[in-house]
């Protein structure tokens, strides 16, 4: 992690569908994919860009999925009024 916090279990982030959403939301319109290889314990990101169509998840986790979004939602509540935005702006 950014060493502000407490260190995240991998496993945990992918059983909670943030390694999912970051895929989704992210790496996969723009031609990459984030993955865990269990044999060696890292993740590894998959360069696809040259592909015109990025990446698709086969079966999206609906319960993950919805997971995420409320997290977001209240994050994003909290952020919002702390910061005055949830994404940081690039100035």
């Amino acid at each position: 992690m950014n060493g502000l916090g407490e260190e995240a279990d991998l496993i945990e982030i992918i059983q909670d569908g943030y390694l999912q959403e970051a895929n989704r939301q992210f790496f996969h319109p723009l031609g990459m994919s984030l993955a865990y290889e269990s044999e060696s314990g890292k993740l590894v990101l998959h360069d696809m860009r040259n592909s015109n169509h990025g990446v698709q998840i086969l079966n999206v986790d609906k319960i993950k999925a919805d997971s995420i979004a409320k997290e977001w939602h209240i994050r994003e509540r909290n952020r919002t009024a702390l910061l005055g935005y949830m994404i940081q702006p690039v100035v």
